[in-house]
């Protein structure tokens, strides 16, 4: 969610631990609380919004978050939380960013969307050495990306991009977004890419979105795909039509459903997918709120909610990235979330699992 928002002014005031053992209790309103592995502090001036994990062939472990506010990543490392580096900003004259907020590591690349460049950049990891950009004649203001791997250098990208239709700056209020059937038919782009030695290319480049009825996509900044599937889940978080994860298949069509209408009783935010090899597995969407903030599961194959929780600190969560990967303390993997604009918190996932009464 950009910072325009007015729920900002209500951010509650929480204590950060560095480390504490996971345990769960119960709020009132039947959310499981699960305690975080470690929640970071010290990026207020940055707003950070979102996350993702890289793991290189060194051994390298990075978890990367976009700074809106100072055009830089943060680095810090996966396993603790710990401080690395800043890449970009004021400091960092090797490369530039304009408000960056979705983000990706696939493979050897990062993908960063620029909303006020209004474009995505990619970069090459671990150097952080930009390969070039796409998406600059067609995004206005774009926000969050799904990258879908296709073998051979070859990548299929799926970006958000909401945005006023008014040249009138006090209306272009996120939370009030009015579409014309133009800009709704353009909520969505999908860029088929080609990366190689020689630097980037668009193959092709297709814009969708219903411009009428219960698929049309409002306020969008977060997907996600699932290839077994076919499905590709995007939440709109506007409220006036009522917040959900509208359900689209991988080419663009909407299928008829919004997934959680009626439990998200705030913002539908980060989107991620715990997905099996065994085809099960968990959609995981952030009710982003700065005071009573939520995690919802959902079933990978039927969409049906099997459970909510909360962290003890987390709140305010924009961005969130699950990593499968088994570490110590962590055995099936980690939920990395957005707290309050100025920390990353890190929940084991078995214990997410355990609390909620999960496989």
């Amino acid at each position: 969610m950009d910072t325009r928002v007015v729920l900002r002014s209500l951010r509650a005031a929480t204590t950060l631990g560095t480390l504490v053992l996971s345990t769960a209790t119960c709020r009132s309103d039947r959310a499981a609380v699960v305690v975080e592995r470690w929640v970071t502090e010290g990026f207020a001036e940055d707003n950070i919004d979102s996350p993702t994990i890289w793991r290189g062939p060194d051994g390298e472990a990075w978890a990367i978050v976009t700074a809106k506010v100072t055009d830089r990543l943060v680095v810090l490392d996966a396993a603790s939380g710990t401080y690395l580096r800043g890449v970009g900003g004021v400091a960092d004259s090797t490369v530039r960013f304009s408000r960056p907020n979705g983000i990706a590591a696939v493979d050897s690349l990062l993908f960063v969307v620029e909303r006020d460049h209004r474009r995505v950049q990619v970069l090459a990891l671990p150097s952080f050495r930009s390969i070039g950009s796409f998406g600059e004649e067609a995004l206005k203001e774009p926000y969050g990306l799904w990258v879908r791997p296709q073998g051979s250098g070859r990548y299929s990208v799926y970006v958000t991009d909401t945005y006023a239709d008014t040249d009138d700056p006090a209306d272009a209020d996120e939370r009030t977004v009015q579409g014309t059937p133009e800009a709704l038919g353009r909520r969505v782009h999908r860029f088929w890419l080609g990366i190689s030695a020689g630097g980037l290319h668009v193959d092709s480049a297709r814009a969708f979105g219903d411009t009428s009825g219960e698929g049309v996509l409002h306020i969008v900044e977060s997907l996600w795909g699932d290839t077994v599937t076919g499905h590709l889940l995007i939440a709109d978080e506007d409220r006036t039509v009522g917040q959900a994860l509208r359900l689209y298949d991988l080419d663009g069509t909407f299928r008829d459903r919004s997934v959680g209408a009626g439990t998200f009783r705030h913002q539908a935010e980060g989107i991620a997918l715990d997905a099996r090899s065994d085809g099960s597995g968990y959609w995981i969407a952030t009710d982003q709120d700065p005071r009573a903030n939520r995690f919802h599961l959902f079933d990978r194959m039927t969409l049906a909610h099997v459970g909510t929780f909360a962290g003890r600190t987390t709140q305010n969560t924009d961005g969130i990235w699950f990593d499968p990967t088994p570490v110590v303390g962590r055995p099936r993997g980690t939920l990395y979330a957005i707290h309050d604009d100025k920390g990353l918190a890190a929940f084991d996932w078995a214990e997410v699992l355990r609390t909620l009464g999960l496989p």
